[in-house]
């Protein structure tokens, strides 16, 4: 398997060159075997990338991107306008260093590949943790938004998670624990501690339970009491939690983060700037000396899958407990001491109870997620009710419009439901209209005689051709009007 890469296939980039693809002959160089696994100086490259981002710094300089460069391009580095295509159109710091995703994202278009393969390389290296929740994000908006990729066809990935193969997710409701609340009890917590992952926990709840499962409340790992971080919480004077450095008050959207040797918890954006910007690697509020990797996210507001309660472990059991409970047959069948042909009679008897027990559920969850207007619908499509006669006894007695009776109790609760529309009555403008229509066809004239003391004249009225006017005439005439 050979993927193309070099300083070439930036060209796919949009507005970064001039240069036309067919005018490029990008180099190729081996980065996976024909086993898919990727060769030992790409790998060895990726592994030097990946310490410097956990290790040293935050962002790669330019010599550290010529130097993986050189390793996947047969020893050519970057260009200076290349470096600058880099800076301006991937993530990078303030001091033009890229950040570790733009480093992601400049990968994914250095080799051409897929986003799911580029994500699949990473995974091998041992780096889950980078990537853990975004790939099936990466997949999609790379796919969707990569103006590299507008082919006339479409892949794997797209058809995956943009198009006909995504399935519809079953509706349910979401909880998301609020960021002071103990992962165990629910309720908002008095003496907190965390887990190096970010779960937090009440002091007096989360003890009595590592004690007697020695598992994660939470993901159902392993863990002891000595992993546990005391966090310290600052309060404003109205008692709110805030951030002592930018004095932020927390809510369940701000990313919230502490530092495990001093359990000071502050707003994320704090440490960001005046810790991992300026590689200031002390607290900021009792100057104690700190790692990267002492940094716990407490809450995210990009990523809330870790405090799902429906996914706490010891929800989990709880509720299959409570099901077991409910569900006395079953438990009771298992006690008994039966042959082979009867377990074999009561497993069918259980499917088939099972599966008119989930029809039922099925039914009735259908039944409530019913709004009114659906019910107002059925109703209205399935009754019998005859409609009401419309059978005109003149041509001009009805409209050409409908009384817009079926439109109306659609659109408002105020009117009963009509299924059917009814002609309306035409109002007197459009009888009048129709009758000056019919007697401008008719192209005749009309007459008057008019009585004088000079005797009679007889007047000839031009109906044919102004029939509103000779109509106003002739019914003041007829209405004796002097």
């Amino acid at each position: 398997c050979h993927v193309e890469c070099g300083v070439g296939s930036f060209l796919y980039l949009p507005a970064m060159t001039k240069k036309s693809i067919k005018e490029v002959d990008p180099p190729k160089s081996l980065l996976i075997t024909d086993k898919g696994e990727l060769t030992a100086p790409f790998a060895h490259a990726l592994k030097r990338i990946f310490q410097n981002f956990s290790e040293n710094t935050s962002a790669l300089t330019s010599d550290q991107l010529n130097n993986f460069s050189k390793a996947c391009n047969d020893g050519k580095g970057f260009t200076e306008q290349e470096l600058n295509e880099i800076h301006m159109y991937f993530d990078c710091d303030d001091n033009k260093g890229l950040t570790q995703r733009g480093f992601c994202d400049m990968y994914h278009t250095q080799t051409s590949a897929e986003p799911s393969e580029t994500w699949k390389d990473l995974r091998q290296l041992g780096y889950a943790k980078y990537i853990t929740g975004h790939e099936c994000f990466a997949c999609a908006t790379m796919g969707k938004n990569q103006h590299s990729k507008d082919r006339m066809f479409i892949t794997a990935s797209e058809h995956k998670y943009l198009y006909g193969g995504k399935k519809e997710e079953i509706r349910r409701a979401y909880r998301r624990l609020p960021f002071d609340c103990c992962a165990i009890t629910l309720k908002p917590f008095q003496n907190p501690v965390c887990t190096k992952e970010g779960h937090l926990f009440d002091i007096e709840a989360i003890i009595p339970y590592v004690k007697e499962n020695n598992i994660n409340p939470v993901t159902g790992e392993p863990m002891s009491v000595k992993e546990l971080v005391k966090l310290h919480f600052h309060k404003n004077t109205q008692g709110e939690y805030f951030c002592p450095i930018t004095y932020k008050v927390f809510t369940n959207s701000t990313k919230i983060a502490a530092i495990a040797t001093s359990g000071n918890v502050y707003a994320y954006e704090a440490i960001e700037e005046l810790n991992i910007k300026s590689k200031n690697w002390t607290d900021l509020v009792s100057g104690e000396a700190f790692k990267r990797k002492d940094i716990i996210i407490l809450q995210d507001p990009a990523d809330f899958s870790g405090r799902e309660i429906e996914n706490f472990e010891h929800f989990r059991k709880a509720k299959e407990k409570q099901e077991a409970n409910a569900n006395p047959t079953q438990s009771a069948v298992a006690n008994i001491r039966v042959s082979s042909a009867a377990s074999r009679i009561l497993q069918e008897y259980e499917a088939t109870q099972q599966k008119k027990r989930k029809r039922k559920e099925e039914i009735r969850r259908g039944e409530a997620e019913r709004t009114a207007e659906e019910k107002i619908i059925a109703q209205v499509s399935h009754s019998n009710t005859p409609a009401p006669s419309t059978e005109p006894t003149s041509k001009l007695q009805y409209s050409q419009f409908t009384a817009g009776e079926c439109s109306r109790s659609f659109t408002s609760t105020g009117f009963d439901p009509t299924p059917q529309n009814v002609q309306a009555v035409a109002s007197e403008k459009e009888v009048l209209e129709a009758r000056w229509a019919a007697v401008k066809k008719l192209k005749k004239k009309g007459y008057v005689r008019l009585n004088t003391t000079m005797g009679v004249l007889n007047l000839e009225i031009d109906v044919d051709i102004v029939p509103r006017t000779a109509d106003n005439f002739l019914s003041l005439c007829e209405k004796g009007y002097s």
